[in-house]
């Protein structure tokens, strides 16, 4: 009966660990978003950078995966009024990539 449990406490322990580790890579998913944002835009300086982060990483507390924090990017993104950066999900950054592949042509990234 003590192995028994004992074995339950550590599936729900691991399994609480896997849920912390989740939630700081969201996090960090986020917070480095906003970084290159905050280094990387041409208007970086017209933008209360500290209250942008303090909301998007507020609204991001409830994301159970990076794909939620998607819209919050985005949103940050369009305050920089710019038009100049966006933000591509994965999946579409695959398929052009896989576009590219079929047609020939090397990526714009990639010409030297």
């Amino acid at each position: 009966m003590k192995k028994l449990l004992i074995v339950v406490i550590l599936i729900i322990l691991s399994n609480s660990i896997k849920i912390f580790a989740q939630t700081d890579s969201i996090k960090s998913y986020l917070i480095n978003a906003l970084e290159i944002m905050q280094t990387k835009s041409v208007n970086k300086a017209k933008i209360d950078w500290n209250q942008v982060k303090r909301k998007a990483l507020m609204n991001a507390s409830n994301s159970k995966i990076i794909r939620d924090t998607y819209p919050i990017i985005k949103g940050v993104l369009a305050s920089l009024e710019d038009a100049h950066s966006n933000f591509y999900p994965p999946e579409l950054v695959r398929s052009y990539t896989l576009g590219y592949r079929a047609t020939g042509p090397n990526l714009p990234c990639n010409q030297k």
